[in-house]
């Protein structure tokens, strides 16, 4: 079935070399989605604290140099991000292993942590808050980091605009305004389209949206119901057939005093 499922995601192309836009079923889903997130409620969020995501989680593994990796076992992870400040260190609780979560250098020469609000690859909650809330300024905001930091090189600048709107998705908590730009956003990337009947990690149904090329297929998964982001699944397309490399199943989002409390 994925095999099949497969040849649908992949990246069409116009002649002139040019890939081809969204597909229509892709856009008026992710039209779909962007509203019910507009509607969802505005936290009330103070700078101290904390953005919360639980998961669930399994990767790829390549053992001595195999080309075709194996799944580790489904597990929890846990990451606390601060809302104001990335020097307000974070957390990830992942196996049972802690690890501090340490600014990223800022781009340029000097390599150095500047504090703040981070960036689209270190974003806080007041960070996701500055984004543009039209889409195609967004979008190309997020185009114009990546080519300043030297990104996109493998997936081209469209998969990775699609591959950095996930991670801000995935292990962030978005506000509604934003959540819905970065959704309309998306489907401004060529080469989206829209995949049924899937499931996340867990086994729980949803449709999703997808971006491939012939190497890699990233999927984004729904609730077919309420809409709602419920996971994501990845895969490695280069051996032929389909092969996971990467699943995230969301469990809980909230807002915490500091990194390592609970909801």
């Amino acid at each position: 079935m994925l095999a099949g499922v497969a040849a649908t995601a992949l990246v069409l192309v116009l002649s002139g070399g040019r890939p081809a836009p969204a597909s229509p079923a892709a856009v008026e889903l992710l039209a779909k989605v962007a509203n019910v997130a507009a509607r969802q409620p505005v936290p009330a969020v103070s700078n101290g604290e904390f953005m919360y995501v639980r998961s669930d989680v399994s990767y790829a593994v390549y053992n001595n140099g195999s080309q075709r990796p194996t799944i580790e076992p489904l597990h929890e992870r846990q990451i606390w991000q601060p809302v104001a400040n990335v020097c307000d260190w974070g957390l990830v609780i992942e196996d049972g292993q802690r690890t501090s979560l340490a600014p990223s250098p800022a781009s340029g020469p000097s390599l150095s942590v500047k504090c703040g609000q981070g960036n689209l690859d270190d974003a806080t909650y007041r960070l996701l808050q500055s984004l543009p809330t039209d889409p195609r300024e967004l979008l190309d905001q997020i185009y114009s980091f990546d080519q300043q930091n030297g990104e996109g090189q493998a997936l081209g600048s469209d998969g990775e605009a699609f591959v950095k709107i996930g991670d801000l998705i995935r292990e962030t908590i978005v506000p509604p305004s934003t959540a819905a730009a970065l959704y309309r956003a998306a489907a401004l990337i060529p080469g989206v389209t829209l995949i049924d009947r899937v499931t996340n990690v867990e086994g729980r149904p949803g449709i999703a949206i997808a971006w491939a090329n012939s190497q890699d297929r990233y999927e984004w998964i729904f609730d077919p119901a309420t809409l709602q982001y419920v996971g994501e699944r990845d895969y490695d397309l280069s051996t032929g057939t389909p092969v996971v490399i990467g699943n995230a199943a969301i469990l809980q989002r909230a807002f915490v005093s500091k990194a390592g409390q609970l909801p």
